[in-house]
């Protein structure tokens, strides 16, 4: 049995909650200034700053995949972070959209 990359404990070195929310509002403006219009509707109402360690250990997961490496339990176990997400919680369901989107695309491509 494949072992999914979300399986692993991720290794977070100098990494911390304000660096990855600084990652992530890096990755909206560039978002923004190179796609415009296009821009990932994710990002028009998620509040940055209310993501959590568990978003960001998810983030650093999926930083990790690749085409050749990511698995059906990869998808599983983010369906399994995506289900516990408060439904009233909106930056957090648009982050795990955002991320849905990504992880789609990635596994389509395998």
């Amino acid at each position: 049995m494949e072992k999914g990359n979300f399986e692993k404990e991720p290794k977070i070195e100098k990494q911390d909650l304000e660096n990855f929310h600084q990652e992530i509002r890096e990755l909206e403006n560039k978002e923004i200034r190179e796609k415009a219009e296009k821009a990932d509707p994710y990002f028009t109402n998620m509040e940055i700053n209310k993501l959590t360690e568990e978003d960001m250990n998810i983030w650093h997961n999926y930083k990790k995949m690749t085409i050749k490496n990511i698995t059906d339990e990869d998808i599983q176990k983010f369906e399994k972070y995506r289900e516990k997400i408060a439904k009233n919680d909106l930056s957090r369901q648009l982050f795990a959209g955002f991320l849905a989107n990504k992880l789609t695309s990635l596994y389509d491509r395998k």
